[in-house]
């Protein structure tokens, strides 16, 4: 890598390394706005624990992804620097000396996007300090978080809706919604849940690529609350 402010190194393992899971866009976007800043350079690197890059290569060719990818299919990356199974663990910012300064991905949690914006931009006052309680800190809308979606079938989308009610006498705000996969479309009717009120999620999978079983979720961060709303969508193909 070249010499820079700061590293991002993330490692998608054989299991993760799907095109509906690399999240190429949205890597784009951030590592753009973070090469945006004027005072600070940084350098990024994508590593690929798979041996399948000639079906991967027009993928990333198609979604004009020209930040540097290294293909790995026997995992030296994880061997050699012992990293955990955990993918909540398999990003990583570093510094000019190449020391460890934050560890999280930064695509699928906003907090930890937050935290590596900050560490860039230096703005250390209002670094969020990670603790016990505010690890803690969750609220639930809604009473269904396991989605039994049937037999699916490649290109057949299906649709759900749910309702997520306010049961406090606070407004609840969500702050983002993530999924695990591309091939899920999320939207909410309204961001700003009132008191009492509710907010219809909808929910639209569609399948490109034929697997046995499907398992993936999607998180609902919500502001002021540490820990994502997850609701899990679960079936089969044919």
């Amino acid at each position: 890598m070249t010499e820079s402010d700061y590293k991002v190194i993330t490692f998608i393992d054989e299991s993760d390394c799907t095109t509906c899971k690399l999240k190429l866009q949205e890597w784009d976007d951030i590592i753009n706005n973070w090469k945006s800043s004027i005072d600070t350079s940084i350098s990024f690197l994508m590593i690929l624990n798979t041996s399948n890059n000639v079906s991967l290569l027009p993928y990333i060719i198609a979604n004009n992804f020209c930040h540097p990818i290294v293909f790995d299919k026997n995992a030296m990356f994880k061997k050699i620097n012992n990293i955990p199974n955990n993918s909540k663990c398999h990003t990583f910012l570093l510094d000019d000396n190449n020391i460890i300064l934050a560890i999280g991905d930064p695509v699928l949690n906003p907090q930890i996007r937050k935290l590596f914006n900050q560490i860039i931009n230096k703005d250390f006052e209002s670094s969020p300090n990670f603790n016990q309680e505010a690890a803690d800190n969750s609220i639930f809308l809604c009473s269904m978080h396991s989605i039994p979606l049937g037999i699916l079938t490649i290109n057949n989308p299906k649709s759900f809706s749910f309702e997520l009610k306010n049961r406090t006498n606070n407004t609840i705000s969500i702050e983002e919604i993530i999924t695990s996969c591309n091939c899920i479309k999320a939207s909410v009717s309204t961001n700003n849940i009132y008191p009492h009120n509710t907010s219809t999620l909808n929910i639209t999978l569609q399948p490109t690529i034929k697997t046995n079983t499907i398992s993936q979720y999607i998180d609902i961060f919500y502001k002021g609350y540490s820990i994502p709303e997850r609701f899990y969508l679960n079936g089969y193909m044919r």
